[in-house]
């Protein structure tokens, strides 16, 4: 017998043993079992597992949208808070008898008021509008300094301001602006108080009402050498515009009667706005 055909038996033999061995059988087919695990696992590590830089990038909007998550919350708190905070503020000028607020500006101004409502100095500055202001430099400096210049001013009292005397003394032909306590409950507006003329070094000025003295807004008139005569000067700042649909009427002097309707002749002065000069006191 030649050597390849006894390899060959040899081989075959082998072969049959382990066919017959149940032992060895199972043997060989648990390596075989384990050897196909082994592959499936790997396949699927391989399959699930991110690049590094898409497992960068899946942080980083895990970031992002936590991130963008918190600060739409925080968003949400601080519009339930402001909201809280208007109304609030409503509700104590409304129980303290304040059924309106006062702006004082030149007669000359009207034309321009009643076509777009109130804006403030910085506003009427920066677009070139053509306006008499009342304040001069110095009480520009000090709404410069508070932060306030882009604010247009209020008062809770209409009269015997001493800002307004010293104005229409000086030759200004003032008339006064009356706006409606609901401008406080417009969430579109931001709105400030300061318990005194913010033209004075001493202005405390929060988004609350609870530093107002309400006793001394509502006095007629206040001698200087009073406890209240600066408090009574407590102003309301509304950010850039006070919108045409809040102003009431305006007062004014009989002696400007006829001005004003020179001045809104070619004006359609809404039906609302009325002229009232039964409630104007001189100085």
């Amino acid at each position: 017998m030649n050597k390849n055909l006894k390899k060959k038996l040899k081989e075959k033999a082998k072969t049959q043993q382990v066919l017959n061995n149940p032992v060895s059988n199972n043997s060989h087919s648990h390596l075989l079992e384990n050897d196909n695990q082994q592959f499936h696992v790997q396949k699927q590590q391989q399959m699930f597992q991110l690049p590094k830089q898409e497992i960068v990038s899946s942080k980083r909007m895990l970031k992002y949208k936590t991130s963008t998550s918190a600060a739409l919350n925080s968003l949400l708190n601080n519009m339930h808070t402001g909201n809280m905070v208007t109304h609030e503020n409503y509700n104590i000028i409304k129980k303290n008898g304040i059924d309106c607020f006062y702006h004082f500006t030149d007669i000359s101004n009207l034309p321009n008021i009643l076509k777009k409502g109130l804006y403030s100095r910085k506003y009427l500055e920066d677009n070139g509008e053509q306006v008499k202001y009342n304040g001069n430099t110095k009480s520009r400096s000090y709404d410069e300094g508070y932060g306030t210049l882009n604010d247009v001013h209020l008062s809770f009292c209409p009269y015997y301001l001493p800002m307004a005397y010293h104005i229409e003394k000086n030759g200004n032909k003032l008339v006064w602006i009356k706006i409606s306590i609901d401008i406080v409950k417009d969430e579109r507006l931001k709105i400030r108080y300061s318990d005194i003329n913010v033209a004075s070094l001493y202005a405390i000025i929060k988004d609350n009402v609870e530093h107002i003295d309400f006793n001394a807004v509502k006095l007629k008139q206040c001698r200087r050498e009073s406890s209240e005569f600066y408090k009574r000067q407590a102003e309301i700042l509304v950010e850039k515009h006070i919108p045409l649909e809040y102003i009431e009427c305006i007062i004014m002097s009989n002696k400007y009667l006829n001005r004003y309707s020179l001045l809104t002749e070619t004006i359609p002065v809404r039906n609302n706005i009325s002229v009232n000069n039964d409630d104007y006191i001189p100085f």
